[in-house]
């Protein structure tokens, strides 16, 4: 079952709000809707896709 992400649980150490080489993941990551993207026939970046469990919390103690 697909679940588009929540920019609003993407947080961190905010370093600088203007400075683009400070920036941290969370600054720049954007989200898409997976079931409205077109086919592309080039490469165009990185893609993360996570599970919505919280054993890998558990895991690492909540790190």
């Amino acid at each position: 079952m697909y679940k588009q992400g929540e920019p609003n649980l993407w947080t961190g150490r905010l370093d600088s709000e203007t400075d683009p080489k400070k920036f941290r993941h969370f600054q720049t990551v954007t989200f898409e809707d997976l079931s409205k993207l077109e086919k592309s026939s080039t490469p165009s970046g990185v893609g993360i896709l996570g599970y919505a469990v919280d054993k890998g919390v558990a895991l690492n103690k909540g790190r």
